[in-house]
């Protein structure tokens, strides 16, 4: 792997520690994009969103299992997995926690100026966590 798909690794790493001073430093003013939702943030905007995540789903981690990079753009392929033992919130109100249990599988594209990141797409199946949820 190349210095940014490292980069990007450990964007994922701090994800699943939790660990959002670093998560936060890590991704610096990049921008987020959820596909699934049509959610955008960054900064401050994008903590929320992240750790709203992990509200949901505690024990949340992903998997990377594949991983290419080229120039300056970064593709991993994620295989998250969790409990949903917290609220979701949803545009439509707060789903109580379930107990269920979901492997949801996703790709990020992530785009770097030099060895800064830029932006991040997330790309993965909502109606798998919304089955988890109860809501589908």
């Amino acid at each position: 792997m190349g210095a940014n798909a490292d980069h990007h690794t450990s964007v994922i790493e701090a994800f699943n520690a939790a660990d959002w001073p670093r998560y936060r430093d890590l991704v610096g003013d990049a921008t987020y994009f959820e596909a699934a939702t049509g959610r955008e943030a960054s900064g401050e905007d994008l903590m929320q969103l992240v750790m709203g995540w992990r509200t949901a789903f505690p024990d949340l981690k992903g998997t990377i299992t594949s991983s290419a990079e080229a120039g300056d753009t970064v593709a991993q392929e994620i295989r998250w997995q969790g409990t949903h033992s917290g609220p979701l919130t949803t545009p439509d109100g707060e789903l109580p926690p379930t107990g269920n249990s979901m492997t949801v599988l996703a790709a990020l594209i992530a785009t770097y100026e030099g060895d800064r990141l830029v932006s991040f797409r997330h790309y993965f199946d909502l109606l798998a966590i919304l089955t988890a949820a109860g809501a589908a």
